[in-house]
Order: C-alpha cells, then sequence, then structure tokens
C-alpha cells in the first residue's frame, strides 16, 4: 500500500507543548494514531491515541481558538488565530474534515496517523 499525504493545518491554543494531563495546552509534536469519536458532545469527530501524558484530544470542526478546549482544529488554510475550511463554513469539497473522514474510511485498515509539527505562531487574541 502506498502512503497518501494530505496537507492542511492544524491550530491549537498558544502557549508551550506540554504532557499534563488538563492543561489545555498544545500537545507534544509527534505521531499519532487517530480513530473515529462519537458522542453526544462530539458528534463525529476523531481523537488521538497514545498523546504523552494526555488522554481526550480531539479533532474538531472550528475555526478560532476560541472554540478548543485543547483540542485541535483542522483546515485547509491559516492565518493568525484561524484555520478555514475545517466545516463550519463551505460546501463538503471544502470540507477538510470530510476529507480525513473520507480518507480514514479509505485507509484506516493499514493505520492512520497524523504528523504533528511544533510550529510557533503568535499568540491568539482573546
Amino acid at each position: 500500500m502506498s502512503s497518501l499525504l494530505l496537507n492542511g493545518y492544524f491550530l491549537e491554543r498558544s502557549g508551550p507543548s506540554s504532557t499534563e494531563e488538563g492543561s489545555r495546552l498544545r500537545i507534544m509534536p509527534g505521531t499519532y494514531n487517530i480513530v473515529p469519536h462519537n458522542t453526544t458532545d462530539h458528534p463525529n469527530t476523531f481523537e488521538l491515541q497514545l498523546v504523552p501524558g494526555r488522554s481526550g484530544i480531539l479533532i474538531l470542526s472550528c475555526n478560532y481558538p476560541r472554540n478548543s478546549t485543547g483540542c485541535l482544529l483542522p483546515g485547509g488554510t491559516s492565518d493568525v488565530d484561524y484555520v478555514g475550511s475545517s466545516g463550519i463554513r463551505g460546501m463538503r469539497s471544502d470540507d477538510f474534515m470530510g476529507y480525513l473522514r473520507d480518507i480514514h474510511t479509505d485507509y484506516a485498515r493499514h493505520g492512520f496517523r497524523i504528523i504533528i509539527n511544533d510550529i510557533q505562531r503568535p499568540r491568539f487574541r482573546r
């Protein structure tokens, strides 16, 4: 099976990366398996597995850091304090979460991972 590379962005809260449970800070850079996550509060999302010192790290469709309590917000475009095309607005062809769902459906049996690189961004506005 060949590899598939999907380029995009994950917006996280500002500050240092942390392994402290409940810290609401960014996760450590690394490669993480993701699995479907579906609850009443967060339907049709993904959860990262084996994040050092952390649990319940989700990938959600949101555009601004104020929408996050420590989760990853995916998008196809980015700017300061913003990630776009994540599913809040726009059609499915512009829906980055939709791309993740489709790809997961096609590749899940081979393992589905994401790579988080540590890219410093300006502190978000409150």
